[in-house]
């Protein structure tokens, strides 16, 4: 039986009085939304079976976003704390006797919140947060359904605005007095933000109802400007990140700018006039929700993973060895594929092999394993940390998706790869994963990953240029004036675009057009 949001027990989650809770996929296979009955537990379903041993199912866990609530309350239950924690840093110390005038700048991401406070170029302070929407769904799909409801699209308006003015309060007691700010985030969540209808990204014809690049008035906040936004798809983040790569990094050009997160938005620059534009739905994979054992990049959480005579060595997010990660972020994960495609452990459709003959297969090869009916990677003995088969299918369709996206921008301007000056990758993709495991599962070609310097990490470009849009006001008029040149290319229009995903179902790098 299928229960609304409202119906479920993870609801108690995004109460006021609800505890704080890390990001659950809702799809009852993340097991993020875990909760422990202390009497009369519901009976399993399935989902319940595919999360838990059976001791934990008999100990009374259950999935919170596959039981209806029942008239539950919080302290029926026990339940585990936030596995995401947030970081805060104030380079002032103490707090100055004046309060400092300064620029709120915000990338507004579907899974984390990042922020800066900006005065003329200098960092006060900088932060990242999950998004408390999180616990109403993981993707922008989700929570558009949800906010089909007006009561839980008033929430989701709500929780970004209450995180915003605790950061204000907080600031204020740091000597800090944000008197404007930027906020650059995809479209639903902007929509979301400003309390607008989501109807027009809900359902296609998609359409937007405001597109940005102007201030705008938010209850408790100062003017709040909004990046203009290109596209039903197309949002501030991506518009924010080129303005920040062309007025200053004065990226080269051509060049393309993958922001990959759960939404994959590209954005092709064939000079500081003409812009090619696509976006494509990408789950949250890549942010390491939705794996089975996915979690955002943090203590005890795989980022990168390296083949030794040894075994496997495991490297958190700031380059440190891990002796056994606790979790996998989605680069972990990408890059555990990319060493089991190099053994031959794993076939280039993503199937589990036996017939491999690296010589280190055959020690890979007893880490595989069949858990419930599905093969299964484990990365300790239990099986408790492990890479499932749907796992790799799930990240296999990421890739061919963002494959897609780039084969269509690249062959509609009559260009190849080898014609790009730059290839800049915002966002986890870019910061954790190295140009080899990109080469290696299929997202660049070796025709672009083998040229020194063409492909550039750049981090949060989106945060990066909304702290510039924030304080530059020839920054925001270029911006303007360039965001109505952007070309978009919906890929859901082209009759051939199913063959173009399928054809891409493979962990390798495939350009040609049907």
């Amino acid at each position: 039986m299928r229960h609304s949001s409202d119906t479920l027990l993870a609801r108690l989650f995004h109460e006021e009085d609800g505890p704080p809770r890390s990001l659950c996929n809702g799809l009852g296979r993340c097991g993020r939304c875990r909760v422990r009955f202390r009497t009369d537990p519901p009976a399993p379903v399935p989902a319940d079976t595919q999360v838990f041993s059976d001791k934990e199912l008999a100990d009374g866990w259950r999935l919170a976003c596959r039981h209806p609530h029942a008239q539950v309350s919080v302290r029926e239950l026990d339940i585990p704390k936030a596995l995401d924690l947030g970081e805060v840093v104030w380079e002032l110390s103490p707090a100055p006797p004046d309060p400092i005038p300064c620029c709120l700048a915000l990338d507004l991401g579907t899974t984390t919140l990042d922020w800066r406070l900006v005065t003329d170029g200098h960092v006060l302070a900088h932060g990242r947060s999950l998004n408390p929407q999180g616990v109403m769904g993981a993707e922008v799909m989700s929570r558009l359904a949800c906010a089909a409801d007006p009561r839980c699209a008033a929430r989701l308006r709500q929780l970004p605005l209450e995180f915003l003015r605790t950061l204000l309060r907080d600031a204020a007691l740091h000597g800090l007095r944000p008197s404007r700010m930027c906020v650059a985030g995809n479209t639903v969540m902007t929509t979301l933000l400003l309390g607008q209808d989501t109807a027009g990204l809900a359902t296609a014809p998609y359409h937007l109802d405001h597109t940005g690049g102007r201030e705008e008035r938010l209850p408790g906040l100062p003017p709040v400007y909004i990046p203009p936004l290109a596209g039903p798809f197309l949002g501030a983040d991506l518009t924010a990140g080129l303005a920040w790569l062309v007025r200053t990094r004065r990226t080269p050009v051509p060049f393309l700018l993958m922001d990959l997160g759960t939404n994959g938005e590209c954005i092709l620059a064939l000079d500081e006039q003409t812009f090619l534009a696509t976006s494509v739905a990408m789950g949250p994979a890549l942010e390491g929700v939705g794996l089975t054992c996915g979690r955002l990049a943090g203590p005890g959480v795989a980022t990168a993973v390296r083949l030794t005579p040894h075994g496997l060595q495991w490297f958190d997010w700031q380059g440190r060895p891990l002796a056994q990660p606790e979790a996998l972020s989605g680069t972990g994960a990408l890059g555990l594929v990319h060493v089991l495609l190099q053994a031959g452990v794993l076939a280039e459709d993503g199937r589990f092999s036996k017939d491999a003959r690296h010589p280190l297969a055959e020690r890979l090869l007893e880490d595989v394993c069949v858990l419930r009916g599905e093969p299964v990677f484990c990365l300790d003995e239990f099986g408790s940390v492990r890479l499932t088969a749907t796992d790799i299918e799930q990240l296999l369709k990421v890739k061919a998706a963002c494959n897609a996206a780039t084969t269509v921008l690249l062959q509609d301007a009559g260009l190849r790869w080898t014609d790009l000056a730059a290839v800049c990758l915002a966002g986890a993709l870019g910061r954790h994963l190295d140009c080899g495991v990109l080469e290696g599962t299929g997202w660049l070609p070796a025709t672009v990953t083998q040229r020194p310097g063409v492909v550039q990490a750049v981090g949060n470009s989106s945060l990066e240029g909304a702290a510039l849009l924030c304080q530059d006001a020839a920054a925001r008029e270029w911006l303007q004036a360039a965001s109505a040149r952007i070309q978009v290319r919906n890929l859901a229009e082209l009759p051939a675009f199913q063959q173009l995903f399928l054809e891409r179902m493979t962990f390798r790098h495939v350009f040609r057009h049907p």
